[in-house]
């Protein structure tokens, strides 16, 4: 994974409702911060939430083993501090306070719950950090498993965030209840998406505004549009889709077992379980848009 390093190694992980993120970078003498190495373990915290609003005890232990791995892999590597932030899922389980608890005593561990403006406006430099021209005019957002964030910034600037309490992961737990789906499931999900989105402000609805979206859905969208059969980030930075090609994806995945939508190039094994209401919500946020 490493080869001789000049900088500071640092690791990161971001716990979301449906996959942890963990990222290795190092920090350069002058502030720059390459990427060497990163990972991504689904965690099932969304599908881990009991109906009294508490995490399952699998749950919180399948996710201190997830913890435990990147903990020792940084460790590994070197890393010389580890920064960890949790959204939707923590910020919504009555017991979270357990798993980080006990990631905080077995595991030396300090996992941060962040708000969804929080989680908003990281979204913004995260994307910004990736563009080749940071000062154009952008609108941005993240479809996550348990909440989307969506941000207008402009030369730079973050100039409104929100974070809305739809995900690709709560949205399935709440309409999908067939294998294929049933056609009134999929309206009922593209009609609380849209409901959702078209109470965003006006600022949003900027036309000369490019549009990015980022996440393990539109990730999954990007891999099966260009059929990659491994997972290929540089061809899927900057890929373009059109809302009309998103419809041909959904109409596609709702004729679909889950089996059938498992064997798709670049959705991925558990991304399958979950890239139909992922795949509404993007194109609701376009339509709305």
């Amino acid at each position: 994974m490493m080869g001789t390093r000049m900088g500071k190694i640092l690791a990161s992980l971001d716990i979301g409702t449906n996959s942890t993120l963990f990222l290795l970078a190092e920090k350069q003498s002058d502030g720059r911060i390459s990427p060497i190495h990163h990972d991504v373990r689904t965690n099932d915290l969304g599908r881990g939430l009991g109906s009294d609003g508490n995490l399952t005890p699998e749950t919180i232990e399948l996710n201190l083993r997830l913890l435990r791995d990147f903990r020792d892999a940084a460790q590994q590597a070197g890393a010389a501090e580890i920064r960890i932030a949790a959204t939707e899922a923590l910020r919504r389980a009555g017991n979270a306070e357990v798993l980080i608890g006990r990631a905080d005593r077995e595991l030396g561990l300090h996992i941060r719950v962040i708000s969804g403006e929080q989680e908003a406006a990281l979204t913004f430099q995260g994307i910004l950090s990736g563009m080749s021209d940071p000062a154009m005019k952008i609108i941005a957002a993240d479809i996550g498993g348990g909440s989307s964030e969506v941000v207008h910034g402009e030369g730079g600037k973050l100039l409104e965030a929100k974070s809305l309490p739809v995900g690709a992961v709560s949205m399935d737990r709440r309409h999908i209840r067939h294998d294929p789906p049933q056609p009134e499931e999929i309206e009922a999900v593209r009609a609380e998406a849209y409901e959702v989105f078209r109470r965003l402000p006006d600022t949003f609805r900027a036309n000369e505004a490019d549009l990015v979206i980022c996440g393990g859905t539109a990730s999954s969208l990007a891999a099966a549009d260009l059929e990659l059969v491994s997972y290929q980030p540089e061809k899927i930075a900057g890929h373009v889709m059109t809302r009309e090609g998103l419809e041909l994806f959904i109409h596609q995945f709702s004729r679909l077992s889950l089996e059938e939508r498992r064997r798709i190039p670049g959705i991925g094994w558990r991304r399958a379980e979950i890239i139909l209401p992922g795949t509404i919500l993007i194109s609701e946020l376009l339509r709305v848009l």
